[in-house]
C-alpha cells in the first residue's frame, strides 16, 4: 500500500512489499521512497528498505507470550485481580471470578471496594498509600460473595509503576482460605471446648517424662484441687514432682502396679493414699497408661487423677452400718432363740416351782424332805432370774410400767449390795432429796442396779470405790447428742462410776452382746449388761458409756422423768394372799401349767374351771350357765390367743375380771386393747403366793362378787 507522505514540497512514499532473495526465498520488506527536486539537476528518488522478517517474528514471539501468560493467568487456581490507580479492576480471571460469584465481565471496571464488607474496606483504604510507596503487602480479608456469602481470603498485593515509576495500580494474587478458617475455628472451639472440659473435671491431667523423678511435662490446672499443690508448682518452679505426694505406705505397690502395666503397654489403674501441700491425707482414683514412640519406646506417662476421699469414707461408713447392721440381725436372732427357750423354760420352772411349794404347803415338818423341796425351789428361783434376763435381753419381758420412785429404789437397793460388794471395795451412794420418779417396773430398776453394781465388782479384783448418784437432767436438742434416741426433756440419771481396770476400744465395742464376757469360764453368763442395755431401752431411756484402760468405767443410765404426784409403787404387802370363793376359768396350751395353776387356786378355796384352749373355754362356757368370775390365761396359744379369749368372753359375760399369764409376749400383744390397762399380769414362772395375791386383787371384795357371770 502506498502512503503518501508530505514534508514541504518533497513527497514521501512508504510501502511494504516482498522481495525474492538468491536463493528464491521470499521475505517481507518496507520501503520509504523519498522524492527530490534538485535545481539545476534531474528529479531522483532516494529509496531505503527494511527488512521486516525479525520484526515480524519478534510480534510473533510478544503475541505468543502474552497468549501463554494470559493462559497461566486464565488456567490459575488463585485468584488474580489486577487494579488500576483508580482502584478500579481492569483484570480478574476465571478463579477470582468464580470465587467471588461473578463472571469476569461484571466485575471489570468496579471498585475492589464493592466487593469487600466494611472492615476489609477500611483496611484496604489504609494500605493505599503504602502500595504508592511500593510496599508489598499480604492481609487476610472478608469478601463478600454474589449471593451475600463471606469469603475468607488471602490477598498478596504488589505495586505496579510505568517507565517513569509512577503507581498504576496493583496486582494481587487472591487465596480462599474460608474452608481452612473454618477448620481452624472449628479446632480452636474443640480446644476450648477441651480445655474447657479438662478445667472442670473433677481431678485433674497430667504428662510426665520417663525418668527417675516423673518430670512433668503438662499437669492441668484441677491438680490444686487434689494435691494443694499449684500448677506452677509443678511446671515451672519445680516445687514438686508427680508421684511425690504418695503416701510412703503405698509407693512400693503403685510403682509395681504402674510398671508392670506399661511394660506390657497396657493401661493402669490404681486407688492410693497421698499427702496434700497442708498435710491433710486424702484417698485418690488413678487411671493411665503409656506414650510410645514408633519403635516402641515408652516415652511419656499420661492419664487423670481425682479425689475419692469422700467415696471411700462412704465406703467405710456403709460397711460399718452394714457390719451393724449384721449385727443388729444376729442379735434379733439369738434375741428369738433366747425368747423361744426361755418361753419353754419358764413354763417348766413354772409346774417345778409350783409343785414344790405345793409339797412344802401340805409336807407339815419332816425336815429332810422339806430340805429337798427347798433347795428344788431355791434352784427353780435362781432359774428363773436367768430366763429373765434372758427375756429382758431379747426385749420380750411383759411388764405393766408404773411410776416407781427410784430415790426409794436406790436406798433400799444399797442395803443389799454391801452383801454382794466384798470389804476391800467403799459404796458411796449420793441421793438428792427431792423425788425423781420414773414410769417402770420395780423389778427392772433392781435388775440394772444389780447387775451394774456386779459387774463393778468384778472390775476391781484389787479393790477400789464404786460410787452410785442419782440427778435430775434436763436436756436440750445439743445434750441429747450424747444419747441417742433421746429427744429433749425431763429425765433421771442414775450414774455407776468404778476404780476398776476399765476397757479398751475393742471390748467396749461388745460389751451389750449377749454371752460376750470378759470373765473367765463359769464365772458369769455374759447376759448382765445386754440385760441392763435392753431393759433401758424398753423403757424409753438410753445407756452411756466412759471407760478406757487402768481409768475405770462409768456407766451413765438416763431414764424418762415421770410427772410427780399418785400412783408411785410401794412395796408389795407382807403376809399370805387371802382367797376366796369364786369361780376362775384357767386356760393354757400346758396341762402341766393348768395343773399346777388349779392347785394353787384351788387350795385357796376358790372353784376352779381348766381348759387348754380358747375354743375349748369357750364351748364350755356355752354349755353351763353358772357364773365366772375370773378368766386366768396364756397369752400366747395354738389357735385362739390369751387376749382374743378375754375379748370373746368379755362380749358375753362383760362383769368377768381377767389376769393373763406368760413367760413372753410380741409387742402386738401387749398392744392388745384388752391388756392395755384393763386386765392384770403375772409372770411365769410365779410363785403359788404371787399368783394368788394377784387373783384376789383383781377380783371384786368379796360382799361385791355377783351371783353370776
Amino acid at each position: 500500500m502506498l502512503l503518501p507522505l508530505r514534508d514541504g514540497r518533497q513527497q514521501a512514499h512508504a510501502f511494504q512489499t516482498r522481495h525474492r532473495h538468491k536463493d528464491g526465498e521470499e521475505s517481507p520488506v518496507q520501503v520509504f521512497l523519498q522524492h527530490f527536486d534538485a535545481e539545476g539537476a534531474e528529479p531522483y528518488f532516494l529509496a531505503v528498505a527494511r527488512d521486516l522478517s525479525t520484526l515480524r517474528q519478534a510480534d510473533a514471539a510478544l503475541v505468543a507470550s502474552e497468549a501463554k501468560y494470559r493462559r497461566i493467568v486464565e488456567t490459575a487456581q488463585e485468584g488474580v485481580w489486577m487494579i488500576d490507580e483508580h482502584d478500579r479492576t481492569v483484570l480478574v480471571n476465571r478463579s477470582m471470578g468464580a470465587m467471588l460469584g461473578y463472571a469476569e465481565h461484571e466485575m471489570m471496571g468496579r471498585s475492589m471496594y464493592d466487593f469487600m464488607n466494611p472492615a476489609a474496606v477500611t483496611l484496604a483504604q489504609q494500605n493505599v498509600e503504602r502500595r504508592r510507596r511500593g510496599v508489598e503487602e499480604q492481609h487476610d480479608f472478608e469478601l463478600l460473595r454474589k449471593d451475600g456469602e463471606v469469603v475468607s481470603v488471602t490477598m498478596a498485593t504488589n505495586p505496579v509503576f510505568d517507565a517513569q515509576h509512577r503507581y498504576q495500580g496493583a496486582l494481587a494474587m487472591v487465596t480462599d482460605v474460608t474452608a481452612r478458617r473454618k477448620a481452624e475455628k472449628a479446632t480452636q472451639e474443640s480446644e476450648r471446648r477441651l480445655a474447657n472440659l479438662i478445667a472442670n473435671l473433677p481431678g485433674y491431667v497430667y504428662q510426665v517424662a520417663n525418668d527417675a523423678a516423673y518430670t512433668p511435662q503438662y499437669i492441668s490446672e484441677g491438680v490444686v484441687q487434689v494435691t494443694g499443690y499449684a500448677q506452677h508448682e509443678y511446671l515451672t518452679e519445680r516445687t514438686i514432682s508427680c508421684g511425690a505426694e504418695l503416701h510412703e505406705e503405698d509407693r512400693e505397690r503403685i510403682q509395681r502396679l504402674v510398671d508392670d502395666a506399661v511394660g506390657q503397654h497396657e493401661q493402669y489403674e490404681c486407688e492410693y493414699r497421698i499427702w496434700t501441700k497442708s498435710g491433710e491425707l486424702k484417698w485418690v482414683w488413678e487411671r493411665g497408661g503409656g506414650k510410645y514412640s514408633p519403635t516402641g519406646e515408652l516415652e511419656f506417662l499420661e492419664g487423670f487423677v481425682t479425689d475419692i476421699t469422700s467415696r471411700v469414707r462412704a465406703q467405710a461408713e456403709r460397711e460399718e452400718l452394714e457390719a451393724s447392721l449384721q449385727h443388729s440381725q444376729k442379735m434379733d436372732l439369738v434375741g428369738q432363740l433366747a425368747g423361744g427357750v426361755a418361753h419353754d423354760f419358764n413354763n417348766l420352772l413354772t409346774i417345778i416351782n409350783g409343785h414344790a411349794e405345793l409339797g412344802l404347803e401340805l409336807l407339815g415338818d419332816p425336815a429332810a424332805v422339806r430340805h429337798d423341796l427347798t433347795e428344788i425351789r431355791k434352784a427353780g428361783e435362781q432359774a428363773a432370774v436367768l430366763t429373765r434376763q434372758l427375756l429382758s435381753m431379747s426385749r420380750k419381758q411383759i411388764f405393766v410400767p408404773e411410776q416407781v420412785c427410784l430415790n426409794a429404789v436406790v436406798h433400799e437397793m444399797t442395803k443389799m449390795l454391801d452383801r454382794v460388794l466384798r470389804e476391800n471395795i467403799d459404796l458411796v451412794v449420793s441421793i438428792p432429796a427431792a423425788d425423781l420418779s420414773v414410769r417402770a417396773g420395780r423389778g427392772h430398776l433392781e435388775q440394772i442396779i444389780m447387775n451394774l453394781t456386779i459387774n463393778a465388782r468384778d472390775a476391781m479384783p484389787e479393790g477400789g470405790t464404786l460410787s452410785i448418784d442419782l440427778q435430775a437432767l434436763d436436756l436440750d436438742h445439743e445434750s441429747t447428742a450424747g444419747y441417742p434416741g433421746l429427744t429433749p426433756g425431763a429425765y433421771v440419771r442414775l450414774r455407776f462410776s468404778d476404780t476398776g481396770v476399765g476397757m479398751d476400744d475393742q471390748t467396749r465395742s461388745r460389751i451389750f452382746e449377749p454371752f460376750f464376757t470378759t470373765k473367765e469360764h463359769g464365772r458369769g453368763t455374759g447376759l448382765g449388761l445386754s440385760t441392763v442395755e435392753a431393759i433401758v431401752t424398753q423403757l424409753g431411756g438410753a445407756i452411756s458409756v466412759d471407760t478406757a484402760p487402768g481409768r475405770g468405767t462409768t456407766f451413765g443410765i438416763v431414764l424418762p422423768m415421770a410427772a410427780q404426784g399418785a400412783g408411785i409403787a410401794t412395796a408389795p404387802p407382807n403376809g399370805p394372799a387371802r382367797g376366796g370363793t369364786e369361780t376362775i376359768l384357767i386356760v393354757d396350751y400346758e396341762e402341766a401349767i393348768v395343773r399346777v395353776a388349779s392347785r394353787i387356786l384351788r387350795s385357796a378355796g376358790y372353784n376352779v374351771l381348766t381348759s387348754n384352749s380358747g375354743e375349748a373355754a369357750l364351748q364350755m362356757l356355752g354349755d353351763t350357765d353358772g357364773p365366772l368370775h375370773l378368766l386366768l390365761t396364756d397369752v400366747v396359744m395354738p389357735g385362739m390367743s390369751g387376749p382374743e379369749l378375754a375379748a370373746r368372753i368379755l362380749k358375753i359375760r362383760p362383769r368377768t375380771s381377767v389376769v393373763f399369764m406368760s413367760g413372753h409376749a410380741d409387742d402386738a400383744v401387749l398392744r392388745h386393747e384388752t391388756f392395755n390397762g384393763t386386765a392384770r399380769f403375772v409372770s411365769k414362772p410365779f410363785a403359788s403366793d404371787e399368783l394368788r395375791r394377784q387373783v384376789r386383787e383383781t377380783l371384786p371384795a368379796p360382799q361385791d362378787v355377783p351371783a353370776t357371770g
